[in-house]
């Protein structure tokens, strides 16, 4: 009976050992991959407020305007609204 109990002890120590490691390495990989992802929408925030700001500096001044549209980097927001004729 003790040989078994002991048997049952180091198979129950074994399977704790190992998912101990893969919390660890789990945890391990979700803060590195955090990290990555703060970073990318770090840049895409800083990426979108240079477009803003360019396009805000586009409105004043057509040859930006022009460097835009040749980029494909300006969005028409303002584009008039035609009514249906009427009958």
């Amino acid at each position: 009976m003790a040989t078994a109990l002991l048997v049952v002890l180091a198979i129950s120590a074994v399977v704790s050992l190992f998912l101990c490691w893969a919390y660890t390495s789990n945890t391990v990989e979700f803060r590195r991959m955090n990290g990555q992802l703060a970073a990318m929408k770090d840049m895409h925030d800083r990426t979108q407020g240079l477009l803003n700001d360019t396009a805000e500096y586009a409105t004043r001044n057509p040859k930006m305007a022009a460097v835009l549209d040749a980029l494909k980097l300006r969005v028409q927001t303002n584009t008039p609204v035609t009514k249906p004729p009427s009958k």
